[in-house]
């Protein structure tokens, strides 16, 4: 038989259990308001999450806190827990928070007789939040959180909610110390040692928070232009830290799956280049909201678990565009899963971009395709050919760089030292083709000989 006090604990978990859908239906509701609230604001924001309580966490928290003993049923229990639902906003930096507030708190402006903070105009929204109490509220631990009480209205019955507002900074330092301190149940003999040097990181990470405010905000005051108040960052400077970037999350991630890396910089350069192109601003500069975006994107990937041992499957079977996509392609999917550079490559694009495996290997090859036939390139043969002609003769050689590529098949093939290198190859061989071809009929003859030599310099250029 059971302690009483632990069936009152089972019967609260079952409920929990049993309502669990209409409290998700409420907190993506709930996620989605503020949101939109925040976008309605102009207020730039990494995200908004939100959880229903676990079974095991409400389970931990009734007995931590004693729970069965202030309430008298299970029902009172969830009645009075105040973070049943937890909606979080993140944002970037911490002055962000209060930011954040004051649009929270602006909106809800309307009190109702038990002084819960609401907006008249929410009809089908019924939210009500305790704004009474001064923000940021502090802590047992003697740091700042803004965290406010709300509950909601779902068919007359109130569900409770906590919403929380904090910056990557403050999030990261929370989620350390719940790990070390609050779940940690060891006996420390050196506890408050621990506290101290928690407290001394907690202060750099602030410090850190102000250092990359002021380089965020002095990178868009140099780089701003008053007629447009989009922010805008060096091309070579973003590609630089966004390769960076990608290069530390997926060596950290490897090592903690497989014990060991290998170097991959150059194709983090690559997957840097690819972004900038996939988002159309390859030939412009990038704005600094669209590349925060990408490197909040790229930290959110190191919380989740990737495995660098099982194979890449695709949802349905490739279909190549163009000839040149259909060599590299098939060559592309013969190592993907026997290469482990190529894997761990895709694996990591995959895990970047949102969309479909087998749509971004397309897209993919399609942007190596729009690489090598830069209109630069092959000016020399449309100045002398008709359009036709000229763009027949193109396609003739992009399907031999497609052949050598696909002949040597490395990871080298992608590096930008050997692009540039066959650029310089497709150059010297375009001035060679308008030189020596008058006619397509000449470049059939020209090319039944000169075609494979390119293809075997092409090949020989890849280092």
């Amino acid at each position: 038989m059971k302690l009483s006090f632990f069936e009152t604990i089972d019967r609260t978990v079952n409920i929990l259990e049993e309502m669990s859908p209409h409290y998700e239906s409420v907190s993506d509701k709930l996620s989605a308001f503020f949101e939109a609230l925040m976008h309605e604001n102009i207020q730039p924001i990494v995200s908004v999450n939100r959880r229903v309580k676990s079974s095991k966490s409400l389970r931990e928290k009734i007995l931590r806190n004693k729970l069965y003993q202030k309430h008298e049923t299970s029902e009172d229990i969830l009645d009075n827990l105040p973070d049943l639902i937890g909606v979080m906003i993140f944002c970037r930096f911490v002055h962000e928070e209060n930011d954040i507030f004051e649009i929270i708190k602006k909106f809800f402006s309307s009190t109702d007789v038990d002084g819960w903070y609401y907006n008249p105009e929410l009809k089908n929204m019924p939210i009500y939040l305790n704004l009474a109490e001064p923000q940021p509220q502090k802590q047992k631990n003697g740091f700042s959180i803004y965290r406010v009480d709300g509950h909601y209205y779902s068919y007359g019955e109130k569900i409770n909610f906590e919403l929380q507002i904090k910056s990557l900074v403050h999030s990261f330092w929370s989620d350390i110390e719940h790990e070390i301190i609050y779940k940690n149940n060891s006996y420390l003999l050196i506890d408050s040692f621990m506290r101290d040097m928690l407290s001394s990181i907690h202060q750099n990470l602030e410090s850190i928070d102000r250092q990359i405010a002021l380089i965020y905000n002095q990178m868009n005051t140099v780089s701003n232009s008053q007629k447009n108040p989009d922010k805008v960052l060096n091309e070579e400077f973003s590609k630089l830290i966004l390769a960076k970037s990608i290069n530390d999350i997926f060596i950290e991630k490897m090592h903690e799956n497989i014990g060991f890396t290998i170097d991959f910089k150059k194709a983090c350069d690559i997957l840097s280049q690819y972004i900038f192109v996939k988002n159309e601003i390859v030939y412009q500069n990038l704005s600094s909201q669209t590349m925060l975006e990408l490197l909040t994107r790229i930290n959110f990937i190191s919380k989740r678990f990737i495995d660098f041992e099982t194979p890449i499957y695709f949802e349905h079977k490739f279909k190549p565009k163009s000839r040149f996509g259909e060599i590299l392609g098939s060559k592309l999917l013969e190592m993907i899963n026997i290469d482990f550079e190529w894997n761990v490559f895709f694996k990591i694009l995959f895990e970047i971009e949102p969309g479909s495996n087998i749509d971004d290997f397309e897209r993919f090859l399609s942007i190596i395709k729009a690489r090598y036939a830069d209109a630069d390139l092959y000016q020399p043969i449309f100045d002398k050919f008709s359009s036709s002609d000229a763009s027949y003769i193109k396609d003739d050689v992009l399907t031999a760089i497609a052949s050598a590529l696909a002949d040597v098949g490395t990871i080298k093939i992608i590096y930008e030292d050997n692009f540039l290198s066959v650029c310089a190859k497709i150059a010297n061989f375009v001035l060679s083709i308008a030189e020596s071809c008058s006619s397509i009929e000449e470049w059939e003859d020209f090319k039944n000989i000169e075609l494979p030599q390119f293809e075997a310099i092409v090949s020989q250029s890849i280092s």
